[in-house]
Formats: C-alpha cells, structure tokens, sequence
C-alpha cells in the first residue's frame, strides 16, 4: 500500500513515500515455511542478531598469519532517516510488484547498487584523499563509522553519489538496507584475499628488474577483504541452495550461494571470483618456469564477528576443507574441473610455460627475533638450508618493499645481494 514516512522531531518536512511492501523476516515456525527469507539453518538467536541488531564488528588485518582487529559499525537499520533513505533507493531502482518479494533479486539489485550509486570508492590515503566528489564534501573510508550518515546524506542530496568507501563501507552500507528489508545479513572477513580477473584459481608473480611482482596488475591480494553474507531461500535453484549467499558490493558480484563454494560447484565467473577469493594458489615465476607454489595463505582465516560481538567466529570451514590437507588440494581440483580450467599448482605443464614445474631443491627460512611493532626497527635472520650432497653457491637477493593493501607494490625500501656457500647437508 501506498504511504507517507512521517519525520522525527528534528526535520519540519515529512517524506513522502511510494512502498509496496517491505520484506519481513518472519521467526514463528508455523509461518516461516511460506517466507522467503526464513531457512531452518539459522536458529531465533542468529536470526535477532542478523535482522534486528543495530551494532556490529567488522576487522582489519595485515594479511596471512596476522591478528585480526576489530572495527565498529553501526548499521542503524530501524533509525527513522535511514528507513527513509532505503525506501528512496527502492524508489529509484523502479522495481516492479513482482520482485518485492525475491530476496535474492532485491539482494543482487542492491549489492549493484551500493558502489554504482550512492557512495564512490577510492583506495588513496587520507592525505591523498579528494576533499571533494561529485560537487559534495567527500571523506576517506576511515571517516565514517555506520551506515546512517553515508544513506542520509545520499538521500538528502536527492541521489547524489556520494564519496569514499572501501570494501568494508560498502559492506555495511549493504548490511543496513538489507537488514531494514528483513533480510538476514552478516559481513564476512577474508584476510588475504585474492581478486582473480583471470578465473584461473592462480595468483601470478613475475621476477622481473631483480623482484617478483604481479604478473597481471589486475589480479592482487588484499591484505584483507570485507563483503556480505545475506541468508534466504532460493526458489530458482532449488532447497539445496538455500541459506547463505555471498554478495561483494565493492565488485559488484553475486549474490552466489554459498553451497556452490562448499561442494563445490564452480560454473560461472561469478562463483569463480568467489572461489579464487577464498582458495586462489600464489605462484612465482622465473621466466616460463614456475619456481614456487604457495597454497596455503589465502583464505586461510574466514571470519565474521560472534553474535555477541565479543569475538570473531571463524568460518572457513563454510568454503573449503583445513589448509595442508589432502582434502583441501582435492577440494581445489574438483573446483578447478567443473570450471574448466588447469591451474599450474596441480598440472606440471600449462598453457602459459609449456615446461615441468620446477622445485628448487633448497629451502629459505625468514625469522623474527624480536615482535614487530609499527614505527620501530624491524630484527630478523635469513636461513638457507642446502639438503643436497654437494656444496651449492647461491645468489640471495634481499627486497623489502612496501605494499598496497591490495597487495600491489607501492615504494621500495630495502635491495641487496650476496653470494653465499652452503655446505651439503648443511644450513646457514
């Protein structure tokens, strides 16, 4: 029915609104069959903390094998303005009556929409940050912390785009609307994240100018990735699929159940960016030979804040097997054959070298003596380890760089090199 949003005590106008109806995430067993947002996997608890809680966490990380930190974010789905500013984008989008009641549309549609319309991303630091976009007054990513100011501001400005965010802004934008809607919804954390273009599950290194670089500078890793689980039922795929769907608003893509990741299932460049996201394969590249193969670090740590908010959940059993199992590499296989494609971690010749995969037969070791603490000396020692029965003289080359969170190189800090002899059998 039609209606009119009336205003709180601090605006003089009211807003008139045009709604259909809003998606009601229903949590009485006797009606949730017929809801389309109601799925028995998520219990009373789960369902009051993703539809009706105000407050969350999401976390930063500097990548594999390090601590997590948590970020406050105030989603304010039931605040009066930002009913009003979710109503005013369901206006725009012009649905017609025969999706008000798809959440899985109305998810893709909005999962579109976050990053195309209402807020621009910019990943510059806050110094090189524009103080302006789109004719408005425009804030770094760090600036903002909930998603009311952002929807408010976007629709004070009759639908101006707004500026900046990074993926954990988007995210919470995300969050907030579909919360409002009804629709159960939670942010998902994947410390070293890979952005995979190529779909080929492979993040590609190149030693090139005495450095390994990325071979393609549209592929990267993040240091971490933010995007949005969003639970339902899916009636065009059938009760299998039903629960959680994966949905990135900062590259605009999904929403993807999250089964086809678990099975998995991998058969469009959608679920492919999904997949490599959490499970990609580094490989290092000495020319056409491959030299080395790390399988292990990304998505090795898939988190979401406990309902509770004292802590993160780990959830990455909900995309593949443990890592450095057997399990996992078949998991990677399986995933990698109903795509069609031939990662060069698991087939010794590819398309792109045409040669035997190469092991080189040493080993190099990095470690810290003391912790490491921003702004302060950095203390490490560099093994080699020669497990061969002859002496072997090796060039070690020393790079320290520093890098973009999107695991791009940004300025360089350190180069040297030295010839150094191990003994068979030997370490140094």
């Amino acid at each position: 029915m039609d209606g009119l949003l009336q205003p709180n005590e601090q605006h003089s106008t009211s807003i008139p609104l045009k709604l259909r109806f809003i998606l009601a995430a229903r949590r009485k067993s006797d009606v949730g069959r017929y809801d389309a947002v109601h799925v028995p996997s998520l219990n009373p608890t789960q369902l009051n903390s993703y539809v009706l809680q105000e407050e969350g966490l999401m976390f930063s990380s500097g990548g594999f094998n390090q601590r997590a930190y948590p970020i406050p974010w105030l989603y304010n789905q039931f605040k009066t303005e930002v009913l009003a500013a979710v109503l005013f984008v369901l206006e725009r989008i012009e649905l017609t009556p025969d999706y008000h009641n798809d959440p899985f549309y109305m998810t893709n549609v909005l999962n579109k929409f976050v990053r195309g319309s209402i807020i621009e991303g910019n990943w510059n630091s806050v110094q090189d940050t524009p103080e302006k976009f789109n004719g408005l007054e425009a804030e770094h990513a760090l600036s903002w912390g909930g998603s009311a100011e952002i929807l408010e501001k976007y629709h004070q400005y009759n639908g101006r785009k707004i500026g900046f965010a990074q993926c954990w802004v988007f995210t919470g934008v995300l969050i907030t609307m579909l919360r409002a809607l009804g629709i159960p919804s939670r942010p998902i954390i994947n410390p070293e994240s890979a952005s995979d273009y190529e779909s080929d599950f492979t993040i590609d290194y190149e030693y090139k100018n005495g450095k390994f670089d990325l071979r393609s500078q549209g592929n990267g890793v993040w240091n971490f990735h933010v995007w949005v689980q969003a639970s339902m039922k899916r009636r065009d795929r059938g009760e299998k699929y039903y629960g959680w769907q994966e949905a990135d608003p900062t590259y605009s893509i999904g929403a993807i159940p999250n089964q086809v990741l678990r099975d998995p299932e991998i058969t469009g460049r959608d679920e492919a960016f999904f997949y490599a996201a959490v499970n990609a394969d580094k490989a290092s590249w000495f020319g056409a030979v491959v030299v080395e193969i790390n399988t292990y670090e990304i998505g090795s740590h898939i988190i979401t804040a406990s309902l509770n908010l004292n802590y993160e959940e780990d959830l990455t059993s909900m995309y593949k097997p443990l890592e450095g199992t057997i399990d996992e590499r078949r998991h990677y296989k399986e995933a990698a054959d109903t795509f069609g494609i031939r990662p060069v971690s698991i087939y010794s010749r590819t398309t792109r070298s045409g040669k035997k995969l190469l092991l080189p037969p040493i080993s190099l070791s990095i470690e810290s003596l003391k912790p490491v603490f921003v702004g302060e000396p950095v203390h490490f020692e560099i093994h080699l380890k020669n497990p061969t029965f002859r002496n072997q003289k090796f060039n070690l080359i020393l790079q320290i760089d520093s890098l973009f969170y999107s695991g791009h190189l940004a300025y360089p800090i350190m180069h040297n090199s030295r010839i150094i002899s191990v003994a068979s059998n030997s370490r140094e």
